[in-house]
């Protein structure tokens, strides 16, 4: 392997910097586990594929991490700054000036109380969310009250209500105390929850914990919106705080609205639905639970639904037909990890019933994996948590996914993948729920349906150049 080569500057008679040479780095892929296979960190070895120029923007006391092909930088001796924030080591705060003057807009609107004031610290407010946990969510008083001024003009007097002061005088109190830190990227999920509300009632999954509530007589005519929020605090308040306390959550429903909220932090369309948020909040802070929110399509959010309608998850499986086109293909498992005694088609298998005495073990969640070749047919739902549990893995598995082109694990499953996915045709035959004996429905909608014309594929052919079909070589160019 070459030797790595230190950048090298060049200064003229005024010291300026005149040209930046470089490094050379040797690029590695990480191999890791559609077919999945992962391997552990201490396993992995530098690949050399090809070289590659980077230009240098960094000190000189940067070293370059030949495991991985990229360049590790020192913790820098002064602090920078990045999108207007002062970066301090891995966390962001806000720049002395920006704080000063947020500071002193607020006391401009709280002595003059003139409507275009109000605005201008609703301004530098948006920019200080970016720095501040729950500063989005404290501002949302104040936008509130920002919607009634538009029409006003902006020098005229206005009244202050009591929640938009308590909201100015929270931020008073974190711009003066020491900031709290917030990092620049997201910390590192840990637990899964999925929540799902219908008319009968409410039920909620987390990990391996399934619970579920009914309506008391006042809560049947709330919103669906109203319903999916209070599941989702019932389910943190109630059940699982104590399990989820100092963790990362992944929060997944299929209510786009409680979604946006949970995100954003609250909004403006919906009182009803801010204060719920605020409860919310107020729970994961108290616990010191991050949460990352994300939505979940019905048709794929079978077991909290089973739950919220007092019935069973669907078991799904495929027949045998189709087992046998995608095992000639990648050879046979040796075990099933997602299997019930009915549906298992080789002898090893694992299940959650725990009064299966057939099963190899029960809870695949349980044990490190770490086989020749394994067969991961999970639940939709379970997709982000198996992923998570491939990090431990060890050995190749073929994992079975619904096309969903939205889902926000699909990136991470192409990544690890080995090879193109195969698709599985003509589903709705091949696809049975155990329970009912039938396709499950809108099973057309788990398949890809989109496919390229030969005229659509002649004019992308026309429009890439002759070294770049040979490089890549797709597999429609004839």
């Amino acid at each position: 392997m070459d030797k790595w080569v230190r950048p090298w500057f060049a200064f003229d008679k005024d010291g300026k910097k005149k040209s930046n040479r470089a490094e050379r780095v040797t690029l590695s892929p990480l191999t890791s586990p559609f077919v999945l296979k992962t391997t552990t960190q201490k396993n992995l070895q530098p690949v050399p594929l090809s070289k590659t120029c980077i230009r240098q923007k960094s000190p000189l006391n940067s070293t370059t991490n030949p495991a991985r092909g990229f360049t590790n930088y020192s913790r820098p001796s002064q602090p920078e700054f990045y999108a207007g924030c002062l970066r301090v080591s891995k966390f962001k705060r806000l720049p002395s000036r920006k704080d000063q003057s947020i500071k002193t807009g607020m006391r401009h609107a709280l002595t003059k109380k003139k409507s275009k004031i109000t605005q201008i610290i609703l301004g530098m407010m948006n920019f200080a969310n970016f720095v501040i946990p729950r500063g989005r969510l404290h501002c949302r008083q104040l936008q509130l009250h920002a919607r009634t001024l538009s029409l006003l003009p902006p020098c005229q007097p206005v009244s202050i209500s009591a929640p938009v002061v308590a909201h100015l005088k929270w931020w008073f109190d974190i711009l003066e105390g020491p900031q709290v830190k917030n990092t620049f990227h997201p910390e590192l999920m840990s637990h899964f929850m999925t929540t799902d509300a219908a008319h009968f009632g409410w039920g909620p999954q987390v990990e391996d914990f399934t619970t579920s509530g009914k309506w008391r007589p006042d809560q049947l005519n709330w919103h669906c919106n109203r319903q999916e929020m209070f599941a989702s605090i019932a389910a943190v308040s109630h059940h699982y705080k104590h399990r989820l306390q100092n963790q990362h959550l992944v929060f997944q429903t299929d209510n786009r609205t409680v979604v946006s909220y949970i995100r954003k932090e609250g909004g403006t369309r919906s009182v009803t639905l801010l204060n719920l948020t605020y409860q919310l909040m107020g729970i994961l802070d108290r616990w010191n639970i991050s949460i990352t929110a994300k939505y979940l399509p019905g048709r794929f959010n079978d077991i909290a639904d089973g739950l919220s309608r007092g019935k069973k998850a669907s078991e799904e499986h495929l027949k045998k037909p189709a087992l046998r086109k995608i095992f000639k293909t990648f050879g046979t498992p040796q075990i099933d990890l997602f299997a019930t005694n009915q549906t298992k088609f080789v002898e090893n298998y694992a299940s959650k019933d725990h009064l299966d005495s057939s099963a190899t073990f029960c809870n695949v969640f349980s044990r490190i994996w770490n086989y020749q070749l394994a067969w991961v047919f999970p639940p939709p739902s379970l997709i982000p948590r198996v992923l998570h549990h491939l990090n431990s893995a060890q050995g190749t598995f073929l994992v079975v996914a619904p096309m969903w082109k939205k889902a926000f694990w699909l990136p991470d499953l192409c990544r690890r993948a080995l090879r193109r996915p195969l698709s599985i045709p003509d589903l709705e035959y091949v696809l049975i729920d155990q329970f009912t004996g039938l396709a499950p429905p809108r099973v057309q909608e788990m398949q890809r349906t989109e496919h390229w014309s030969q005229s659509e594929k002649n004019f992308l052919k026309l429009s890439w150049r002759e070294s770049t079909l040979k490089t890549y070589k797709p597999d429609w160019v004839s």
